[in-house]
């Protein structure tokens, strides 16, 4: 599969929110918030990331249960956001990322400097290819650069390097023990305070404290949030023992 990236180039109103070197604009500051989920609903419309996940899956006769495709919806992902509270000038990553959902709601509405995306099925990975470039129609010609920046990989997750990344999300319902376990692993190399928010299966080390457990409504039901912190490694650490309070029962 390609591994591909995708920079936006926004083109509007200079910012007001802080930028290292106080140059250029956030992408969230050259939308209002009616504007962004007005932009977000048509980018989306008639988009049907669950028939492309069915089919492209069928065809290729996958048949592992963590492909099943859920997708963010743009209220209760704004909701986990305003829960991990990040610091202008971070980076936000989706393990999963299917048709850039979460990376669109998470660039227009925080001020990220980057948001990674990695997506395995290729269908999905397109559609979120083309709804960053749909942003940049929806821009005026002024404003060259902003200080956000997309990437967006078609890559197995267990091939992502996310050693930059503050916020990493993983909508982890359907994922099986084994590919959290090395989701797992590859968080214990993220930096200390680095935080990680999963849906219904928390990470499983004991370099992670939990520091909010909850759960929330979403289109397809009520998982169980689990926003977890880097503490950064310790000695002799040891995978965390899978137990009730690190899944949803």
């Amino acid at each position: 599969m390609s591994d591909q990236t995708v920079s936006t180039k926004p083109k509007k109103e200079p910012s007001t929110s802080p930028v290292a070197g106080g140059q250029l604009p956030y992408l969230c500051d050259l939308f209002s918030r009616q504007e962004a989920r007005e932009l977000y609903e048509q980018i989306y419309k008639d988009v049907k990331g669950v028939k492309v996940s069915h089919e492209e899956r069928n065809q290729k006769k996958l048949t592992d249960k963590s492909l099943i495709y859920g997708e963010a919806c743009y209220d209760e992902f704004c909701e986990i956001l305003q829960h991990v509270q990040p610091n202008p000038g971070s980076t936000f990553y989706d393990l999963g990322s299917g048709i850039g959902k979460a990376l669109v709601i998470a660039a227009m509405t925080v001020p990220f400097a980057k948001v990674v995306g990695a997506e395995m099925l290729e269908g999905l990975h397109a559609i979120s290819m083309e709804a960053v470039s749909r942003i940049k129609t929806h821009l005026s010609d002024q404003e060259k650069e902003t200080s956000t920046q997309f990437e967006i990989h078609c890559k197995d997750l267990n091939n992502i390097s996310m050693t930059d990344a503050d916020i990493v999300f993983i909508s982890s319902t359907c994922f099986s023990d084994s590919l959290m376990d090395r989701i797992s692993r590859q968080c214990e190399q993220l930096k200390t305070g680095a935080k990680v928010v999963s849906l219904t299966r928390g990470i499983q080390s004991s370099q992670y404290e939990t520091i909010e457990k909850k759960h929330i409504k979403m289109s397809w039901g009520s998982p169980t949030l689990f926003i977890q912190e880097h503490q950064g490694p310790t000695p002799a650490s040891t995978p965390k023992k899978r137990s009730s309070s690190d899944e949803d029962a």
